[in-house]
């Protein structure tokens, strides 16, 4: 007899989830720092790259997909250029 959490796992990819919440963009800045500022004590950067990635509700849906599920996601998003991030976020699963 199988436990009860391995037979959830076996039948993950079976099921269809419904997920509701907020999608969270995640900005992370890359740089190097290239002094002290003469004006206070904080610390000079040279900016490198950003870097985006889904976080909040979004992050679970990912996390859904990639475990094999499948899952319908709504959330909301602006029309903003932080929007256009959001929208690359595709699965056939999804």
């Amino acid at each position: 007899m199988k436990s009860a959490p391995l037979s959830l796992l076996e039948n993950f990819p079976k099921a269809n989830i419904l997920l509701l919440g907020d999608t969270i963009l995640d900005v992370h800045h890359i740089g190097t720092v290239t002094g002290i500022s003469s004006e206070s004590s904080s610390i000079v950067v040279e900016h490198e790259k950003s870097v985006y990635s889904l976080g909040g509700a979004a992050l679970v849906a990912r996390n859904i997909l990639e475990l094999g599920g499948r899952v319908t996601f709504l959330s909301s998003a602006g029309r903003d250029k932080n929007a256009e991030h959001i929208k690359k976020f595709k699965n056939k699963n999804l």
